[in-house]
């Protein structure tokens, strides 16, 4: 019984894959040329060779350009928005010296709303003077805000109601902590 093999050529012959090759490279009935393709399959790997340098040398350039965003200034006061009211809290943050902290975590947890259900956890780091600012906390409260301070081993705390005092202006010296 005799084989009867396609334009092709035989399973395991290098004219099995001549009719992809002529594909690929257009010389053949079924290039996408002789197709209704705008682009041959050699346009378009021309259009690669120009094009991929230029996005090269974009994505060069673009890595060499400047940060869109400046370094923040140390001296400026960093402040939390908690969009939740009009109170604020200001902290000054000393060591057992009374020099300032930089870079203390200062953090709240706040309890508002109806039946107090809204909950809000809020942290925000101190500058070279150690000063922070927490805007935005509301003024009723279920038990006033117990704002924790630390820096390493050292932690301190304060505590306020802002329904008595609205805008609170609070220093926390740290001490190293007990153990």
């Amino acid at each position: 019984m005799a084989r009867v093999y396609s334009h092709r050529g035989a399973p395991g012959t290098n004219r099995e894959h001549a009719g992809l090759r002529r594909f690929l490279t257009g010389n053949s009935a079924f290039s996408p040329a002789s197709q209704a393709y705008p682009f041959s399959v050699m346009r378009i790997t021309n259009y690669a060779r120009l094009l991929l340098p230029a996005f090269v040398g974009f994505l060069l350039l673009s890595t060499n350009l400047p940060a869109q965003n400046p370094p923040p200034d140390p001296n400026s006061v960093p402040v939390v928005d908690g969009g939740a009211g009009s109170c604020s809290a200001d902290f000054t943050v000393t060591d057992s010296n009374q020099s300032p902290v930089y870079n203390a975590k200062i953090r709240v947890h706040i309890a508002y709303g109806f039946m107090y259900a809204r909950k809000l956890d809020l942290e925000v780091s101190t500058n070279v003077n150690g000063k922070a600012r927490f805007t935005g906390i509301p003024q009723r409260t279920k038990q006033g805000l117990f704002f924790q301070a630390s820096e390493g081993e050292r932690e301190g705390s304060a505590f306020v109601d802002p329904d008595k005092t609205c805008s609170a202006t609070m220093a926390i010296t740290l001490m190293r902590k007990l153990k």
